[in-house]
């Protein structure tokens, strides 16, 4: 899991590569080493969730609460 600012990081990396994944990867362990290295295909999953939900944010899964009789 990443957090909020890695994300922005990497999604910043990936547009300023032309959304290409490898040299988005190589811009940013360049300039965040001490970060934990990402995969290369996080910054396109990443993207694609920012432009499907206009955020950054994993959306929270709801629990679905069931009715008994007892309640």
């Amino acid at each position: 899991m990443f957090t909020e600012e890695e994300k922005i990081d990497m999604v910043e990396s990936y547009l300023s590569n032309n959304k290409n994944r490898t040299l988005a990867l190589m811009d940013y362990v360049t300039k965040f080493p001490l970060r934990r290295r990402p995969e290369k295909k996080i910054f396109d999953r990443i993207y694609q969730q920012f432009r499907e939900n206009g955020t950054l944010k994993k959306e929270k899964k709801r629990r679905r609460h069931v009715l008994t009789d007892e309640e």
